[in-house]
């Protein structure tokens, strides 16, 4: 089955509603992102939507708590387990967090803020270098870069232009650039309402290339 996720097509496959301990229903909805990871997003409460992005061996990747503080305010909460040899500190679960001006997002935008946050990570851990358009997971990344939310990832990149910051930022949520274009970022594509358009490179036909 083909789903959107705001401007997001990608592999889904939405399960039916279980019984949480309080009774409240919670929906599940599950997508692989790539070759090798897969996002599972559920409604906890009312005022909670997890993910959890696995490896397809069910490795625990990232897991990503948004959690509404107030009407148009989210509390955005990851732990990254990066895989690595045993000792590596750097490879150890890291966890970070921080508000957004947004309101509680959607499960199915939920997975794209979470795969957002697990692509950035990932780049600041094995250095990757930037890319134009959207760097997420292969599935997703071409729709999301020419879809109605491509223009977050050009307003992120310019972002880090202006403040010379660096993917590293999103392990160091204390800094400037984690506060001023990270989690601005997260909220463009978690939000239900604010839809820039597509980004610079699809006019450009470089989407996905090194810049």
């Amino acid at each position: 089955m083909l789903i959107t996720l705001g401007a997001i097509a990608a592999g889904c496959e939405k399960k039916p509603p279980d019984r949480a301990n309080s009774g409240e229903s919670r929906q599940t909805v599950t997508v692989t992102l790539d070759e090798d990871s897969v996002a599972q997003g559920t409604q906890m409460d009312a005022t909670q939507v997890r993910v959890d992005i696995r490896s397809q061996t069910g490795a625990l990747q990232l897991r990503a708590d948004f959690q509404a503080i107030g009407p148009q305010s989210t509390l955005v909460t990851y732990t990254s387990f990066p895989t690595g040899t045993d000792g590596d500190t750097s490879t150890q679960p890291q966890t970070a967090s921080a508000q957004m001006d947004a309101e509680l997002p959607t499960v199915d935008r939920a997975i794209v803020g979470a795969a957002l946050i697990q692509a950035q990570v990932s780049r600041a851990i094995h250095y990757y270098y930037d890319n134009w358009g959207c760097d997420l997971p292969s599935a997703i990344r071409g729709p999301t870069s020419c879809g109605p939310k491509g223009r977050c990832c050009d307003i992120h990149d310019a972002c880090y232009r202006e403040h010379d910051c660096g993917a590293g930022s999103w392990l160091r949520p204390w800094t400037q650039c984690h506060i001023r274009c990270n989690i601005p970022a997260v909220a463009c594509f978690t939000s239900s309402t604010f839809h820039p358009g597509p980004s610079e490179c699809c006019a450009r036909g470089n989407c996905g290339e090194p810049r």
